[in-house]
């Protein structure tokens, strides 16, 4: 299996007619597909408009903000020396 990446569910959002500035981030959650934060009004359209990612028959529904499942932010600690 092939899980979906993010300008997957990025292109079969913007397939629905959205425009960019209208949903937020897109979290992927591997083999259990995506999270994607929008206003509810967005998120009533894409219940209705998202059908599909790549091949694959998708379902959109709300789930409340204490559901997501946010990654922890990668961190790289880098050391640079610049002349003064």
């Amino acid at each position: 299996f092939d899980p979906a990446k993010h300008g997957d569910f990025l292109g079969a959002i913007l397939g629905t007619g959205i425009v960019r500035g209208k949903v937020g981030d897109i979290l992927l959650r591997g083999e259990r597909g995506a999270d994607v934060l929008c206003s509810p009004e967005m998120c009533e359209f894409l219940s209705e408009a998202l059908t599909s990612v790549r091949t694959v028959k998708v379902t959109a529904s709300e789930v409340d903000m204490s559901e997501l499942k946010v990654p922890a932010p990668k961190v790289e600690e880098i050391q640079t020396f610049e002349a003064s």
